[in-house]
Order: C-alpha cells, then structure tokens, then sequence
C-alpha cells in the first residue's frame, strides 16, 4: 500500500506540470515557425483546437495534441535551423472521447519502476528523453504514456498506467511487466507496436490477462441494453460455460465450452447462481454465456442482477442464432420462421433471446430486424429518445427516489449516476471526463443556504463557528420567503463572480410537474461555465435545483442534465 501511495504521489508531481503547458499551448503554438505559409496549424489540422504543445529539450523533436469533437490526434514535428517540419500523425495514439489529452517533457524525471520492480530510492534510474501523455477524470490521470527516444531515434512506449482501473506496467521490446501483481503475472511475454509513429492504444493489452491474449483484446459492447466490465476469475483453470443460466442448458463448443481463468472476461451481471460472461476464443471470435457465480475472483463484488424483462416474440423468416455477436457471428443453432422465443436485451443490431431446442433451453444473440416485436429494458428501466447535439439518443431512464426529500426524478442510467449524499440529491456523469464542472443538485433551501455561507467562509479562511454542532452536524438557517431565497442564491453567485441573467418566458417550462407551485429561476455566467439555478417552493418544502455545465456541452450534458431535472415531482408519483 505504500509504494502504491508514493508512486502515485511521484504520477502527480510529474502531472503538475500539466496546468502550465495546457495554458501556453495554444500561444506557444503561434509562436512556432512552421515549414509553410499557414500558421500556427497546417491545412490537415483544420478545424482542431490545440490542446497541448511541447518539445522534448535536447532534442529536434516537438509535439502537439489536437481535438476536433471527439476526435484527439498527435502529431509529430522536427526542428531544423529554426523551422518546424511534420514527420507523422497519429490518429490512434490517443484515446477517443470528451477527454483532452495533455503531455509533458519528462525527461530527466525520476523512474519509479524497471522491468516491473519498484525502484525504492529517489534519482536511482532517470527517463533519457521522453514523452509523457494523459487525461484528466477530476481526479487522478488515465491512460498515462511514457515514450522514450532510442538510439535509433524512434519515440518508444517504456511505461503504461491506467490510473486505477488497469495495471501499471513497464513495456519492453518482448514483454509486458506488471506493477504489484502476483508472480504469476508480474512478467507476460508478448511483442507489441511501441512505435509512436503508429502506435494504437486501442490494442495495447492492459492487464496480464489481455496480455496473455493480445491479439484478441476485448470488443467494445455497442449500444442498446447490455453494458459489461471486465472482471477476473478465480485461479482455477478452466470454468464450463452455458449458453444460458442452467447447467443442462445448450452449451457452445460442441458441448464443451469452456473460459479460461488466465485469460480476460467481461462480466454483464448474474442471474441467480450464474454471471453472463463474454471472453475470446480466438483472434474476432468471442462467445457469450454463463458460467457458475462462484468463479469469480473473490476480489470482485457480486454483479448487478441482469433483470431482464422477457417479452414473447416470433421470428419473422429462418434466422441464425450466435453466441458471438461482436465476433464471426458463427451459428449456434437455426430458428424456423415462426418460431416462439422471448427477448430478453439487445446489444447493437441483436436481440438477445431465449428459446428451446427439444427440451434444452438456448439463449443467443439474433438479428432485431428477424422478429415480430422488439426487446425491452431491464425491470425498473425504460426508454426515451432524446435529441441532443449528438443527435438522438435512446436513453435508458432510471427512477432516483429520495424518501428525505419526498421528491424523485429520472436520468439517463447508461450516462448519469444518482446519490443521496444524505441531505440533498445529486446526479453526476458515470464517467468523469477531464476537469470540468457538470452535475446537477437537488437541495433543500437550507442546506443549498449553508453550502454557500460554508463556501465563503472557507474561501475567505474565516472560521466555521455557528455551522456545526457539538457533534459534527450542520446547524443549518432558518427558510427564508421564496425571492429572499432566489435573492441570497444571487448574492453568492455574484460574490464568486458570476453575472447573473434572470429566466424569462422559459422559467414557465422548468419543472413542469409542479405546474402551480411558486417557482424562480436565474443563469449564472463565468468564463466559459453556466449555471442554471431554480427556486422551487412545493408542499414538501422550498428546494434550490442547480444544473452546471460548460457552454461547450450546452447542447450534450446540458441537454440530458435538463431533461432529468425537468422530471423531477414528488415521490409517489409517476412510476417508471
């Protein structure tokens, strides 16, 4: 636990030199003379924000991380007598996504590990030229690179951490070295492309048991129902593998399938004494199905319950049936037209079914559009299409009910996450990506007015007296009258400097389920982040709504953040 804590300690002092080189980024790139007539970005880079500009010192080399919407890319210059010419790009170096991907010089920096060994002391081993790469989730980095300079002049991947969800390891030209793992897998041998010239972080392997499967690293699961994590399974060798939650069910493999415990699986949830698994057999040839609870590492909590709803179907014409829908789609068995079945999910253009083969239960994937009605979610869930600046989305809405607050309200359960921290409601992204500030709250007027005094004072560094008890607990004010209450929410807002914008006509749309209820509403405006704040007095008692986001996502999480806020009612209400 130590060395854990003091190589994440060495991780975020080389990452502190992020803030600096994220905000000359964009001025040292102007400042650059680029080999041509366009500056500061040659004609391919049209359209992309720079993000982040750094040269390696000693050597010719410098680079630039670039984004245009999703898209992140890096690309590769060198320098001679003064003039900056590109050598490569690479569109597959960086993760793909809302996340801005910053780098560093970090040569001449500590080494913290060799060849899977943490090094104890200080200054023992140092990086010779390097480049470091990341991003940020708010909390700790991900997807940290280290690219070292050779002797051949090639930039080559040294080191990898994935910031607590995967290993940290060492890359060398045959092996993969992974950080505090057992002896079993702290060395994978296994050759794979280091060249950052044409480097793919996408078929990087990422823990030993990828490694040991590296040209058969885990498929993404596409959209629809079916959402999946990676998880362990016990040392055990090899687990029986069902094609459904019942050991006399079909099994694939010719009767004789079978998971391996030193390859990796992916995990979609448990259904009585059974856990669905993916896992791959062979380079684009995967299977589905279910093996027994109880293989699964005792490191990993139970999975959630699949609950799926099952809804009768047919089959419209003769269709396959596969346990690989994400691979070669190889048939499992056939269904006659008119065949009876029951959906269960769906991931992309499948339906996930069970059936009967003579008196053995099978359940695969088949094509949606071969069956006369469609799947439906999970028990608890259901379905919406929502239009953002994405386009549409099918949105999974989960109910969050709050006793406490006698309120509840529905969110997108694939994107968002609902807590009760204890005295308020806060529905936060599933995924945090970069630093920037969304979520949306749901507090008492008390508690929304503690948090600002709190906020100030500890701003000012002014003592807490008065806001707590004896015993720990908030003393919180007494409720003010609904415009005092909107009037105090400004007041702190413009303190924090913000410019304050009252609603108009649309304050009359926000929380149409309390259509007579007294209602206020304002934006708050600073640099690029807007906050929409609505007063809300009901029956239950006086509440403040705040929604942050950046302008930038107006039109994305802004969107979905609305939308759930405008469900919000008391509880008891409209069921899911």
């Amino acid at each position: 636990m130590k060395k854990t804590l003091s190589i994440l300690i060495l991780v975020c002092v080389l990452l502190g030199l992020f803030p600096a080189a994220s905000a000359q980024a964009e001025e040292g790139l102007r400042g650059i003379q680029w080999d041509g007539v366009h500056a500061p970005l040659l004609d391919e880079f049209a359209g992309f924000t720079p993000i982040c500009w750094t040269p390696i010192a000693g050597t010719r080399w410098g680079f630039v991380s670039l984004k245009r919407g999703h898209e992140n890319i890096l690309a590769g210059f060198t320098q001679e007598q003064g003039r900056w010419s590109q050598q490569f790009i690479n569109k597959t170096a960086f993760p793909q996504g809302e996340m801005r991907v910053f780098m560093s010089d970090a040569s001449g920096t500590d080494k913290w590990s060799e060849k899977g060994v943490f090094l104890e002391q200080p200054a023992v081993i140092l990086w010779d030229k390097a480049l470091y790469f990341a991003w940020s989730n708010g909390e700790f980095y991900e997807n940290q690179c280290i690219f070292e300079l050779d002797q051949q002049g090639v930039w080559l991947l040294s080191h990898y951490a994935h910031a607590g969800q995967s290993r940290m390891m060492d890359v060398t030209a045959d092996a993969l070295y992974f950080l505090e793992e057992s002896k079993v897998d702290t060395k994978i041998k296994a050759r794979i492309n280091r060249d950052l010239r044409s480097f793919d972080l996408g078929l990087l392997p990422k823990s030993p048991q990828q490694a040991r499967q590296p040209d058969a690293l885990p498929p993404q699961i596409p959209a629809g129902f079916l959402e999946a994590w990676e998880m362990a399974l016990g040392a055990g060798g090899n687990y029986p593998v069902y094609s459904a939650p019942d050991t006399d069910s079909l099994r694939g493999g010719r009767g004789k399938a079978k998971v391996s415990s030193k390859g990796w699986v992916q995990v979609f949830g448990r259904e009585n004494d059974f856990i669905m698994v993916q896992y791959a057999i062979a380079s684009g040839h995967y299977r589905v199905g279910y093996v027994k609870a109880s293989a699964l590492s005792g490191y990993w909590d139970a999975p959630e319950p699949l609950g799926f709803t099952r809804v009768p179907a047919k089959a419209l014409r003769k269709t396959a049936l596969t346990d690989d829908p994400l691979g070669q789609a190889q048939p499992l068995i056939h269904l006659k037209a008119g065949q009876e079945v029951h959906l269960l999910s769906k991931m992309g253009d499948y339906a996930y079914l069970e059936t009967k083969q003579g008196r053995q239960t099978v359940r695969g994937f088949a094509l949606l559009s071969d069956f006369d009605t469609a799947p439906a979610p999970a028990a608890g869930l259901r379905v919406i299409r929502l239009q953002t600046g994405e386009g549409e989305e099918e949105v999974l809405l989960k109910r969050a009910v709050v006793p406490k607050l006698g309120l509840s309200l529905l969110y997108d359960s694939q994107r968002l996450t609902a807590y009760e921290p204890g005295d308020f409601l806060n529905v936060d992204r599933r995924r945090i990506v970069n630093d920037d500030h969304i979520y949306l709250s749901v507090q008492p007027a008390q508690v929304a007015l503690h948090a600002y005094e709190y906020q100030k004072r500890y701003v000012k560094g002014e003592e807490m007296s008065g806001m707590q008890d004896a015993f720990g607990q908030p003393i919180y004010p007494p409720v003010p009258e609904l415009f005092e209450l909107n009037a105090q929410a400004q007041t702190f807002y413009v303190w924090d400097g913000y410019r304050i914008e009252e609603m108009g006509t649309e304050l009359a749309e926000q929380l149409p389920n309390f259509p007579q209820e007294a209602k206020t509403g304002f934006y708050a405006c600073k640099d690029q982040q807007v906050v929409q704040v609505l007063c809300l007095e009901t029956t239950q008692g006086s509440f403040v709504c705040t929604i942050l986001y950046p302008q930038a996502v107006a039109h994305t999480w802004g969107t979905r953040l609305r939308y759930a806020l405008n469900t919000l009612e008391a509880a008891g209400g409209i069921s899911p």
